[in-house]
């Protein structure tokens, strides 16, 4: 949005035992006026090739859709422009009355001023009294003017806008029409564009296509190998595990036998230990049973004694020989 600015010209209060209470305690001339920029008035039709048939092609109608509200927002726009026009007339002429209002206050004051100029001291003070009132009378004056010519810059600035304004609008105006009765070649032309879009997307789409298939069976073989590495190595794994195993399962059980084995040895010890010292305990029973019977004998008879003697040889002979088969384990 152009902006001009905004002018306001407050004008101090007139004390009520002034002369010239009777003009406006306050005078105010606020203009304050914004112009949108010529750029908010589209130009959209200045993209559209001319000459053609009164046939449109649905793109082509609804451009001409679009162009149609920015007309009407033209129109709004240059009527809303003469009215700040108007606004700003009816604002110069309040603002010429009352600086003509004050002039006459001021000269009303001086030819006061004058007559009694001669008068007494309260005299005097009345006068100076008023001297200030036209004081601030002149100051009001000299703001007055000064806004006066800013509303007239204004108003000269927003007619050449407004001039601006008509031109513009006519040359939318031609636009629209050339817009509007555009030829077949416009439709060809798009459907020729259309066509060749559409020729090359495919092109674009089977190359695509061919490379995204070539990049997905060169995943997938990457994805089986990356699978049997993994599988070989879990096997592998699995196999070792099973022979840790088995190794641990036969290590115990040759140590289970190896137990066994030496708790039968030392079964079989004990036996034979046991069987010795039966068998010398036997051995020693027999002994002592042939010397008995010898003596009986001894004391029976002299030839009876020889017969004793040999027979009680011969019975020793075979206790030796009985006793001299038995293997003694612990030699």
């Amino acid at each position: 949005m152009r902006s001009f600015g905004s002018v306001f010209v407050a004008v101090a209060t007139v004390s009520a035992s002034s002369p010239v209470h009777q003009c406006p305690a306050a005078i105010g001339v606020a203009a304050s006026v914004r112009f949108p920029d010529e750029r908010s008035v589209p130009s959209l039709v200045s993209q559209f090739p001319r000459g053609g048939s009164s046939r449109q092609p649905t793109w082509l109608r609804k451009a001409s859709q679009m162009l149609r509200p920015s007309y009407r927002t033209a129109s709004n726009y240059q009527k809303l422009l003469q009215e700040q026009r108007d606004l700003l007339e009816r604002q110069l002429r309040q603002t010429r009355e009352e600086l003509a209002h004050l002039r006459k206050q001021v000269k009303s004051n001086a030819s006061k001023s004058i007559a009694v100029r001669a008068s007494n001291v309260k005299a005097q003070q009345g006068e100076a009294l008023r001297f200030e009132e036209t004081k601030m009378l002149n100051q009001q004056l000299t703001e007055l003017e000064t806004a006066m010519a800013k509303l007239q810059e204004m108003k000269d600035r927003l007619e050449a806008l407004l001039l601006e304004e008509q031109e513009k609008m006519a040359a939318l105006q031609v636009k629209l029409e050339e817009a509007e009765t555009s030829s077949e070649e416009l439709k060809a032309k798009h459907e020729k564009e259309l066509e060749l879009l559409r020729a090359e997307l495919e092109a674009k789409a089977s190359t695509q296509l061919a490379e995204l298939k070539k990049m997905m069976k060169e995943q997938m073989k990457l994805a089986l190998d990356q699978q049997k590495a993994t599988a070989e190595r879990e096997r592998q794994k699995a196999i070792l595990e099973t022979e840790q195993k088995l190794q641990k399962q036969a290590e115990l059980r040759l140590q289970t036998e190896q137990k066994k084995a030496e708790e039968a040895v030392e079964k079989e010890k004990v036996k034979m230990r046991k069987l010795v010292k039966a068998l010398a305990e036997r051995e020693k029973k027999l002994l002592a049973a042939a010397e008995k019977e010898a003596a009986k004998r001894t004391s029976a008879g002299g030839a009876s004694s020889t017969q004793a003697s040999s027979s009680s040889a011969n019975q020793k002979a075979t206790v030796t020989r009985k006793t001299g088969t038995v293997r003694n384990p612990f030699k």
